[in-house]
């Protein structure tokens, strides 16, 4: 019996002295991932002052191609706009997929304009190519890269390098 009442009052001192301070270590770590700051994994000022302007920018109904990896999804849960991706985890439909192949070619690829009109996909946001993990996402989504060059993307609202396009390449 003494072993266990001494089992038990071991638990609770370790409980009571440790797991508090193991707790706000960790909830400290995992939120400066979060923190808006010049060198955020997740979103930095120049792209949440852009995410801020969106309600007055995009129609409500009308959507936003983004890459669930650069920050850009964040327009769904932060304003209350509509994307193409919500998330990270997103699931991919052939319409999405054909945005992020192609969207930079609308121009000159029915098929993008096609996946737009289905999605009412009229605007695009380019957060620049470095996505959360710091790696270049754009060789996994051609369709978002330069759209700065891109033909029929026309440049309507900006913060820094971040960048809201409305897209007029399907007419």
């Amino acid at each position: 019996m003494k072993w266990a009442t001494t089992l038990v009052l071991a638990l609770v001192l370790m409980l009571v002295t440790q797991l508090p301070a193991t707790y706000r270590q960790a909830l400290r770590a995992a939120s400066d991932i979060y923190r808006i700051t010049p060198d955020a994994n997740v979103i930095d000022p120049d792209e949440y002052a852009l995410l801020k302007q969106l309600p007055q920018l995009v129609p409500a109904g009308q959507r936003v191609a983004t890459v669930p990896y650069n920050g850009s999804s964040l327009a769904y849960a932060l304003e209350n706009v509509d994307t193409t991706t919500t998330h990270i985890l997103y699931v991919g439909t052939p319409d999405i997929t054909e945005l992020n192949q192609g969207l930079r070619d609308a121009e000159t690829r029915p098929s993008v304009c096609h996946a737009m009109a289905d999605m009412n996909v009229h605007y695009a946001l380019d957060f620049g190519p470095v996505e959360v993990n710091r790696w270049n996402y754009r060789a996994f989504y051609p369709g978002f890269a330069d759209l700065n060059t891109a033909p029929g993307f026309v440049p309507i609202a900006s913060s820094g390098h971040a960048v809201l396009y409305r897209i007029d390449a399907c007419g």
